[in-house]
């Protein structure tokens, strides 16, 4: 016996004999002639799939060192349900101890959602160890080695495991439950309905149901793995037919996804009459035809161009590969490791995850916007693309043309929900304020009357103010009841999300623009302090609201510079913008311009969470963001520092960051001075968009910060 036992497997280290009967006893194992069929284990963690036999483990246990050593058995496979030791006592007899899933959870040594056996061995001992597993389930047989010491230090990790899985699984139920009472969408409740069935299933699998839930309800919990098993495909079927939209194009399709579903929905309770083995032969292999059939579906609709089944197909494969790799596992196949025990646990969270990204992708609010930009983006990639093919690189470039265009839609997805979201839904609250009431009008004097509720006018019925009968018509009228304060902050909520849908549009304009080379620079002399506390004033009320300071470094003396101011102010706007968006509501934002030679360079600093070295590069690139979590928590394209880069080198200079993760960025970029003459004549060359400042064009775009 070795001094440190951290998880040793023990499988090439037993011998095993198959009882095929399942009635030898023990005395039969240690009768000489059973004794010799006893063969060596190849493998760390044997497994047999399913079988009728029981099997007998041979375990040699050897302490060499002179003191007592107390150690763990562990048999590593929760659902076996007898599992049974015979240890050696001092004066040679033998003792039994039983337990296993078909007995109560404080049969067991330890508390633990696997079989732990507590053992010890007296100093300078040779002891042999036999154990009897007999189950209605897969047969296999992991056992490992443990210190006490090294198995409590390993169940964080285990415990770690199992929260991070469940609590996907709980915090994906909870939002897509969430969604269904918002926005009805009943797929999002078939999804629900597929989670509960998949985490419980995953719940019991694991061992975790009894330790920590039903401890001693041995029959109830070998129920919930066939019908978790059974719910899980009829949740599935019919998540996949209401996600994918197949009732119009393929109606057969629709037709033969309910039906399945309704049969192991049906099927599933049903089973409890067969065998516990057969049940979970028949399920399981059902369970195999059902996924691998809505995979292969989603990846048919994905060949035809059906935009929805990206995200099912990529949330398929992970499941597919973990169910399958769990079921080798249970076949005896695979061996027992901690990638084969969670498979399941494993492609189903990733499974989770992308789902629910990809229901969320269906809001209906956004059918119609992303539509039309993903129309425009598509005409503008094959236009690149065409370009492209005459180049040597065509194949690569149009390749990263097409991931630039999903990266994109993937991020305007989700940054154009907020502010239409705002547009499309807050004038329906307004209208509510504007209540539609039954009126008459004469169309004599032309006055209009309000009714009172339940009034009745006759074509005898006189006008009130000129007496006239029959003049009196049905007239609809609309009448303002809401408060002005309520009315004012809802039309501020469209403004604010107005410009910011503005401000994205902007920065998609600036961006394709650069793309073509038709981004215009128009040069003027001015006055380069004045433009930098000019833009530092603007974005004061800005700064104030996101509980942030801004403090201006003037340069002495005063800087000239020949430049496109607008140009230059957007870059300063862009740069400001983000400063305050990563302060996380506190700090300074210092701002200011230096005089270096033959050049001004302007800098604006903050105290936020600052980028690390690494990924310097990385966030000036298109549509990028060092975190995709950013996204959500801050908003933004990942536009601003691509364009703004772009801006700088198109008048010569450059743009960089000096950082520390979690200590703030310094973003500096420098502008040459004296763009006059020679060096104006050699950037006109380089950039055909350089014009002189009597020449500028109207800005038909607005810079808003």
């Amino acid at each position: 016996m070795a001094h440190g036992l951290d998880g040793v497997p023990l499988g090439k280290r037993i011998e095993l004999l198959e009882d095929k009967t399942g009635k030898l006893s023990f005395d039969d194992v240690r009768a000489p002639d059973h004794a010799m069929r006893f063969r060596e284990s190849t493998l760390d963690a044997p497994g047999f799939g399913f079988t009728h036999s029981a099997y007998w483990i041979r375990l040699p246990v050897h302490n060499t060192s002179g003191a007592q050593r107390a150690w763990l058995l562990e048999v590593a496979y929760s659902q076996l349900d007898d599992v049974t030791i015979y240890a050696p006592g001092l004066s040679g007899d033998y003792s039994a101890r039983a337990t296993g899933d078909f007995r109560p959870f404080n049969t067991r040594d330890v508390a633990f959602r696997t079989f732990v056996f507590s053992l010890r061995e007296p100093a300078h001992s040779k002891n042999v160890y036999y154990l009897r597993i007999a189950s209605t389930g897969a047969m296999n047989l992991p056992l490992v080695a443990w210190d006490s010491g090294s198995f409590l230090a390993h169940q964080p990790y285990d415990l770690g495991a199992a929260f991070f899985f469940y609590g996907i699984i709980l915090v994906m139920a909870c939002y897509n439950l969430c969604a269904y009472l918002f926005i009805r969408q009943v797929e999002h409740l078939h999804y629900v309905m597929f989670i509960v069935a998949s985490g419980v299933l995953q719940f019991t699998l694991s061992g975790h149901m009894f330790q920590f839930v039903l401890p001693n309800q041995m029959v109830l919990i070998h129920q919930l793995i066939p019908l978790g098993f059974a719910l899980s495909l009829a949740t599935a079927c019919y998540t996949g037919n209401a996600y994918l939209a197949l009732q119009q194009s393929f109606p057969a399709v629709t037709r033969t996804l309910n039906w399945v579903g309704t049969v192991y929905l049906v099927l599933g309770p049903l089973t409890i009459v067969l065998p516990y083995a057969v049940r979970l032969m028949i399920l399981g292999t059902g369970f195999a035809f059902v996924t691998l059939g809505l995979f292969g579906l989603s990846l048919y609709l994905l060949k035809h161009r059906v935009s929805r089944a990206r995200l099912y197909t990529a949330a398929w494969g992970p499941a597919i590969i973990g169910f399958g790799v769990y079921t080798l596992r249970a076949l005896g196949i695979l061996s027992s490791n901690f990638f084969t025990d969670w498979s399941i646990q494993i492609g189903g969270s990733v499974q989770l995850v992308l789902l629910s990204s990809a229901l969320a992708d269906r809001i209906n609010t956004m059918r119609r916007d992303l539509s039309s930009l993903n129309g425009e983006l598509s005409k503008k990639v094959d236009a690149l693309e065409g370009a492209l093919t005459r180049a040597e690189d065509a194949t690569a470039r149009a390749e990263q043309a097409t991931r630039v265009k999903d990266e994109f839609m993937a991020t305007m997805s989700h940054e154009l929900r907020t502010p239409l979201n705002a547009i499309i839904n807050v004038p329906q609250g307004l209208l509510r304020d504007f209540p539609r009431v039954e009126a008459v009008a004469c169309a004599h004097c032309n006055t209009t009357f309000e009714l009172e509720r339940g009034e009745q006018v006759t074509r005898e019925t006189a006008c009130p103010e000129c007496g006239l009968s029959g003049s009196l018509e049905p007239q609809a009228l609309q009448r303002y009841i809401g408060k002005p304060e309520h009315t004012a902050r809802y039309l501020g909520m469209i403004e604010r999300s107005g410009k910011h849908l503005l401000q994205m549009v902007n920065g998609v304009l600036d961006f394709s623009k650069m793309e073509v080379g038709r981004l215009d620079l128009v040069l003027e002399p001015f006055a380069a302090g004045e433009l930098v506390r000019e833009v530092a004033d603007e974005m004061t009320l800005y700064a104030e609201r996101a509980g942030v300071q801004i403090e201006f470094v003037a340069a002495a003396p005063e800087v000239q510079l020949t430049a496109d101011p607008v140009r230059i102010k957007q870059v300063l706007i862009n740069l400001l913008s983000n400063a305050i968006k990563f302060s996380d509501g506190s700090g300074v934002v210092r701002v200011g311009i230096e005089s270096r030679p033959e050049a001004c360079q302007f800098f604006v600093q903050d105290s936020g969470i600052g980028v690390a070295p690494e990924h310097f590069e990385r966030i000036f690139s298109s549509f990028e963001q060092v975190h995709k979590g950013n996204t959500r928590k801050y908003g933004g394209t990942g536009l601003g520092l691509s364009i703004s880069r772009s801006l700088v080198r198109m008048h010569g200079g450059e743009l960089w960051v000096e950082s520390e993760l979690g200590r703030g960025a310094t973003f500096f970029f420098r502008i040459p001075t004296g763009l006059t003459g020679k060096r104006a004549r050699a950037l006109s060359g380089r950039n055909k968009n350089v014009t002189a400042s009597a020449d500028r064009p109207q800005q038909s775009e607005e810079l808003i910060s």
